[in-house]
């Protein structure tokens, strides 16, 4: 329930600054980093691509067995973000900063350009996903895993790759996927009676702040 009401808050706030960029305002950056930075920022906004989900697949394999069950459900909702966010990306057409027609919906392209793949931000996207199932895995990670997410969006439009409401918009889009994704399973695991020890759990409450046992 709270990932969708935190999912819901998103959207708005991404709508609302949708509206004011359409009208005028510039949310888009010029920045420059070089050296170390940049190479440590780089890899920090490939969180929830696919090298780090392998990797991370690749851990729960080798050091928690238990949770290899999971294995499946995680990719699979990486998957689905992705594939959700390139379609609206397809749909929608909004050109990148510092392109012509910056900031504007030019509308659906089978052969879309990267300048015209802005909204959503995929790798938010895809990072808000993926942090949704490992909270639901591992809930006393829950910050690292929320912290990292945001860094990935944050890094997207600090890169002057997106536009403020391309990157809440893909964190929505990412929650909004791993909620779906936790109703479906419900759903399964209702009609089939399998145990709860399936290898994962509901991520709806993993935004929670109160204290959880440890």
């Amino acid at each position: 329930m709270r990932s969708r009401r935190v999912a819901g808050y998103l959207s708005i706030a991404a709508l609302c600054l949708l509206c004011l960029e359409l009208a005028g305002l510039q949310t888009g950056l010029s920045t420059t980093m070089r050296g170390d930075i940049e190479r440590e920022t780089r890899f920090l906004a490939q969180y929830g691509q696919f090298s780090c989900v392998a990797m991370i697949v690749t851990a729960i394999w080798l050091l928690d067995p238990i949770k290899r069950r999971a294995i499946p459900f995680l990719i699979a909702v990486v998957l689905l973000a992705t594939g959700a966010a390139t379609m609206v990306k397809h749909l929608s057409g909004r050109v990148r900063p510092h392109h012509e027609h910056a900031g504007m919906f030019l509308g659906p392209n089978a052969s879309l350009r990267s300048s015209q793949a802005s909204f959503p931000s995929g790798h938010t996207t895809s990072a808000f996903a993926l942090s949704g199932v490992l909270v639901g895995l591992y809930p006393r990670g829950r910050s690292l895993f929320w912290t990292l997410a945001g860094l990935c969006g944050a890094l997207r439009w600090i890169a002057d790759a997106h536009w403020i409401s391309d990157v809440l918009a893909g964190a929505a889009l990412g929650l909004i996927t791993v909620e779906l994704c936790n109703a479906l399973i419900r759903w399964w695991t209702s009609r089939h009676s399998l145990a709860a020890s399936s290898g994962w759990t509901d991520a709806s409450s993993s935004l929670s702040i109160e204290s959880q046992p440890r």
